[in-house]
């Protein structure tokens, strides 16, 4: 039976939810969950019987790849094990695990062994085969009918393989190559597996900020959105009344894509699409990369006689009778014809983003840009580095006008499904340094593939796009209402930047909107190494943000939008200070009885930052000192404010703090820091402050 677990994380940045099916898997083969591919090709044999997966391959045949599809983190340790038994007595069979194998079965990585008491690990690499560790007996494997225990398991950046538990070969961990896993069978055999299983850490989604504000997509009419071909790259004309996109029938694939468009209705429905006729649309895929009011832009190079020239851009005028035979326009310095596709052109027509097959990548699909030069000529693509890219595919680009923000589809980063949607914005001129990206959320993702993420010029709260159909398999188009302007939403949003008060770098730290009314975190994000934070808050209400890193004090600001009653963006930048020997730190929502030293509820999560606080700096050792007004005789103040520094000091030991690291004293009213005379302020005197006494 199939098992998956699935944990619920709060993200470090932004609201978080967890990749869905990638934690724990463990099949026992109990009955066909529709993750196998069980089914006869060539011969090949595989189904479930008594608890078992049976593999049957006959002879004169290759490689069997048989995988499921899981998406699996380079940066986390995970393991990947099975039982597997050779039915049959034969010694020409080789089987065992194979993990990270792309879609294709072109690429992957297996740990073999065969049975007459041999193992080995190889690297799988367009139909050929390389050594990782050769050939090597061990007395672990007993040949054919005995069980063998397979695991291959990655801690750090180590592999290590073992066979019936015992840990037989180590290697350094290559980089991954695809989401699929399972089994690997070559040469006539009967195999069969008790079961099958992958062990892997939670995997949090990074979502965008208030993903719960983006409208559902909903599928286009069927005049354009038909069942049995794929439809996909939308592109509309500023005046939003005219709708291109590329069609191929599903059959075909994406390889045969041609250029349709359509015209809205009355009602406005889309009318009955067209196909744009030769030249526009030649033998390769083609595309309409940006529809502009009397231009198209086409994804394509054209050769002189109209054909598919190759991967550039051209571009076609409209005229009195249709369109201009496409002018070429821009081509990337290409060293290879790899697979090049999905452009896009910045408005000033000076940079080229798109999606490309390309040496020394980091997968299959990677993002490159290249710049138009003085001369003309067009700069050598340049990968756009591995925030964004992965050994998945990375493809549709989109480019804001401003050219800081891409929007792209990935199937590499975690997600809802084959490939989601992504944003991240540039850190700099060098366009290699990106924020990591963050996820549409699953309103716009869904349990297939969703890409083509293209807002509307003109109208920046329509969004036009692709993804597969879960049932049909087939790619449709969907529109999606954006509230991006957020007027009409009950929301602030407030974004800033962290930094160090006294260098004024920026900082990675923790940020918390606390609703005063209801003392409750609204939200909890992270600040990025740019020290760069946002989201969104209801309005008519009053806040407290919490700002925290380990070094540093907390800091608390107030932010009051009681009296706003529209959507306003609001700037906040947080400094945060070094703690430093003999510093201060004031407890300023620390509430007792009137005249006790009775803690209040109220006062509980600021005490547990200041545990918090300790916590992370375990070296720190602080003095707590309690101070009232000048209201009532000398001694009584003086045993309030001890009784009350010594109540502080016992939550923080009741917490874990150890009572070596704290000391409490008492002052009475001796101490003032404001006018004990005026009612407006005397209160400030009645306070508890904690003084570094150890750094």
């Amino acid at each position: 039976m199939r098992t998956l677990w699935l944990l619920c994380l709060l993200l470090v940045w932004g609201p978080v939810t967890l990749a869905q099916g990638t934690l724990i898997l463990r099949d026992e083969f109990v009955q066909d969950e529709g993750y196998w591919p069980l089914d006869s090709t060539h011969s090949r044999q595989a189904w479930l019987a008594a608890g078992q997966l049976h593999l049957l391959q006959p002879p004169l045949l290759g490689p069997w790849l048989f995988t499921t599809e899981q998406y699996v983190e380079t940066r986390a340790d995970m393991a990947f094990g099975t039982v597997l038994t050779q039915q049959d007595a034969g010694l020409q069979a080789t089987y065992g695990l194979v993990w990270s194998a792309d879609a294709a079965g072109r690429r992957y990585y297996a740990f073999l062994i065969r049975p007459e008491g041999y193992f080995a690990v190889v690297e799988g690499q367009q139909g050929e085969e390389q050594y990782l560790i050769d050939w090597t007996r061990h007395r672990r494997i007993k040949g054919p009918g005995k069980a063998h225990t397979l695991v291959v398991r990655k801690e750090g950046w180590q592999l290590q393989f073992e066979i019936n538990g015992k840990q037989v070969a180590k290697l350094a961990f290559p980089r991954l190559q695809g989401l699929f896993h399972g089994l690997y069978l070559r040469g006539p055999a009967h195999l069969t597996a008790g079961y099958f299983y992958i062990e892997h850490p939670p995997v949090p989604i990074r979502l965008i900020d208030g993903p719960e504000l983006l409208a559902s997509k909903r599928l286009l009419d069927s005049t354009v959105s038909q069942v049995g071909t794929h439809e996909v790259a939308p592109q509309l004309m500023p005046r939003g009344d005219e709708l291109y996109f590329s069609r191929a029938d599903t059959a075909a694939g994406l390889a045969a894509l041609d250029i349709w468009w359509s015209t809205v209705q009355g009602d406005s429905m889309w009318g009955p699409a067209q196909k744009l006729p030769v030249p526009l649309n030649h033998a390769g895929p083609n595309t309409v990369v940006q529809a502009r009011d009397r231009t198209l832009l086409l994804g394509s190079w054209y050769g002189p006689d109209g054909g598919d020239g190759g991967p550039g851009l051209a571009l076609s005028a409209r005229t009195a009778t249709g369109w201009s035979a496409p002018a070429n326009q821009a081509r990337p310095a290409l060293e290879t014809h790899g697979p090049v596709t999905d452009w896009w052109l910045s408005p000033d027509g000076k940079t080229l983003v798109f999606a490309a097959n390309l040496p020394g990548g980091y997968g299959d699909l990677d993002l490159y840009m290249s710049q138009q030069q003085a001369d003309g000529r067009w700069s050598p693509p340049r990968n756009l580095g591995p925030t964004l890219n992965t050994f998945g595919d990375e493809r549709s680009p989109y480019l804001s006008a401003a050219g800081d923000s891409l929007y792209f589809a990935s199937e590499g980063h975690p997600g809802y499904g084959r490939g989601d949607v992504y944003l991240s914005r540039r850190l700099s001129n060098s366009w290699t340094q990106w924020s990591p990206p963050v996820n549409l959320g699953p309103r716009i993702n869904g349990p297939t593939w969703d890409g083509w993420y293209t807002p509307l010029p003109g109208r920046p709260r329509h969004v036009y796009m692709a993804s597969v159909d879960s049932l049909r398999g087939d790619y449709d188009l969907y529109g999606v209402r954006i509230p991006i302007d957020r007027r009409r939403q009950p929301l602030v949003r407030v974004y800033g930047q962290v930094r160090d008060r006294r260098s004024g770098r920026p900082l990675s730290a923790s940020v918390q909107a606390l609703d005063l009314g209801k003392d409750a975190i609204r939200r909890d994000t992270r600040a990025g190494e740019d020290g760069g934070y946002s989201f969104f808050l209801p309005y008519q209400r009053a806040y407290q943000l919490y700002t925290e890193r380990i070094g540093y004090y907390p800091v608390v600001d107030t932010l009051d939008v009681r009296p706003v009653r529209s959507y306003r963006e609001i700037r906040r930048d947080l400094y945060l200070q070094p703690i430093g020997l003999g510093d201060t730190i004031q407890l300023k929502r620390l509430y007792f009885q009137r005249a006790t030293a009775e803690l209040l509820p109220e006062s509980y999560p600021e005490l547990d930052r200041l545990v918090a606080l300790m916590r992370g700096l375990p070296t720190l050792e602080i003095e707590i000192r309690g101070h009232t007004d000048n209201i009532g005789g000398v001694a009584e103040l003086q045993a309030l404010s001890e009784a009350r520094a010594a109540r502080v000091e016992q939550y923080l030991i009741e917490h874990g703090i150890a009572p070596d690291r704290l000391r409490s004293l008492g002052f009475g009213g001796s101490l003032p820091i404001a006018d004990n005379t005026n009612p407006a302020t005397r209160p400030q005197n009645r306070r508890v402050e904690c003084i570094i006494r150890k750094r």
